[in-house]
């Protein structure tokens, strides 16, 4: 491992239920100490670079812990091999004998949830594995038709069809079209005026991260990766691995429309109505209803996000010994809805929220 390969951005940790000594707060003791990620940068690691590098993060360095970040297309031994994992458990083993704590970091690069595509190798091991499960976007077909006809076209069949809505382009009147769909065609007698009819479907974005606001989805992705190192070496959860960490997931992702197949059923289970008519809310001024709209369909977005992986690893963490934490992407944006949901959701089942502060 070349030391110029090396390179670290901090992560402290706030340890939770616990308190200092004036005598600890003046010389912290190493389980107070940051945990910097330790990029094993575009190289091929080695036993004898983990023993030189390890050394030196804890008594030069001071810190009490490192959170292991393999990155870059020349890193090996291969991403999640057993070459791999060897590796791993010697560090595991090093870093026990120095009397310091490991961070895992769930991803071959960043952000997680594709399993080396990006920062890494450029295999998507997540959607190879679980193609299903992978990102999805909402899409919008719409075309416009006048009244005093009848309207005759397929739905579409790209994916999953959320909703079909016709709308008057002056009146703003909407009526839900699910009804007038007969063998996969939609028919329906257009009222008098200037009607906008919209199909919107959720289909296979191509992004190689998971789908983030699926359970199922963070699920496999814990089974392809934590649960793989818990395989392995059980022994050192709970004492050398204290923590989990996951990096940047964010909902910029597939142009800005991340969504999900399950989105209906799930605001049918909450709420007790259906979201059809609110699809058009998304991209249009809608009427008097149109804030009500978005709050709703919002609202659910980011509890699904939040529910999804912070609250996966979070429940996986505690069942093996470790904290949970991590950080996503534009933290910073003022009002991070389209982009981050609701910080505050992401993070209320975190045991250490984290942000991103770099420069």
């Amino acid at each position: 491992m070349k030391k110029n390969l090396f390179f670290v951005l901090l992560l402290c940790s706030v340890l939770q239920g616990t308190s200092q000594t004036p005598a600890e707060f003046k010389s912290p003791t190493d389980r107070y100490r940051p945990k910097p990620l330790w990029f094993w940068n575009n190289t091929t690691v080695t036993r004898k670079g983990i023993d030189t590098q390890l050394k030196a993060l804890k008594e030069q360095a001071g810190y009490g812990g490192v959170s292991i970040l393999p990155f870059g297309a020349k890193f090996g031994p291969k991403y999640l091999s057993p070459e791999y994992f060897d590796l791993y458990e010697y560090t595991a083993g090093k870093a026990e004998a120095l009397g310091m704590q490991l961070s895992l970091y769930d991803e071959y690069g960043f952000p997680s949830g594709s399993g080396g595509a990006i920062g890494g190798d450029d295999i998507p091991r997540f959607l190879n594995r679980y193609p299903s499960l992978a990102m999805k976007r909402l899409d919008k077909i719409e075309e416009e038709v006048d009244g005093g006809t009848v309207y005759h076209k397929p739905a579409s069949a790209a994916g999953k069809l959320m909703s079909v809505v016709a709308m008057d382009t002056a009146t703003k009147e909407r009526i839900d079209l699910t009804d007038k769909i007969t063998e996969g065609v939609i028919v329906w007698k257009v009222p008098e005026g200037r009607w906008k009819i919209m199909q919107f479907v959720c289909v296979n974005d191509g992004d190689p991260n998971m789908d983030y606001l699926s359970k199922d989805a963070a699920r496999a992705y814990v089974t392809m990766t934590h649960e793989q190192y818990y395989k392995r070496f059980p022994q050192y959860f709970g004492t050398t691995i204290t923590e989990t960490f996951f990096d940047e997931p964010t909902l910029y992702r597939a142009k800005g429309r991340v969504w999900t197949p399950s989105f209906n059923d799930e605001y049918r289970a909450r709420y007790g109505s259906s979201p059809a008519l609110y699809y058009p809310a998304l991209w249009y001024d809608i009427g008097p209803e149109t804030e009500a709209a978005r709050n709703a369909l919002f609202t659910l977005r980011s509890d699904l996000y939040a529910e999804a992986y912070p609250l996966t690893i979070s429940r996986w963490s505690a069942a093996h010994g470790a904290l949970a934490t991590g950080h996503q992407d534009n933290e910073e944006v003022e009002n991070p809805v389209g982009t981050s949901g609701d910080l505050m959701k992401c993070f209320r089942y975190l045991d250490i929220p984290g942000i991103d502060k770099i420069g």
